[in-house]
């Protein structure tokens, strides 16, 4: 999954509107729509707001951003490596948590 729908999806389970979500991170909604819809990147700071926002890993999500950044022959060499690391995040995310 890429970063815009998974920040989508997880604003929906929080069920925050994109409003609601941008005013957190002090950004527009027009600005959080065209992150979700993988039409702009966020910056690595925005990213972090995000992460904090919605309760989750932040190398989780920098780990999206980065294979946002990938070509699909890129994501192919590199996917076990992205998944490795999204799990890392997620184990360092649930100790900090518990």
């Amino acid at each position: 999954m890429t970063l815009g729908p998974k920040i989508k999806r997880f604003r929906a389970s929080k069920l925050l509107s994109q409003d609601d979500l941008a005013r957190t991170i002090g950004r527009e909604h027009s600005y959080l729509s065209r992150v979700e819809t993988g039409v702009r990147l966020p910056s690595v700071e925005t990213t972090r707001d995000l992460a904090a926002a919605l309760d989750l890993p932040f190398m989780e999500l920098m780990v999206d951003r980065l294979a946002d950044q990938l070509s699909p022959r890129e994501m192919i060499k590199h996917k076990k490596t992205l998944d490795a690391w999204r799990e890392i995040a997620r184990l360092h995310h649930s100790n900090l948590t518990v």
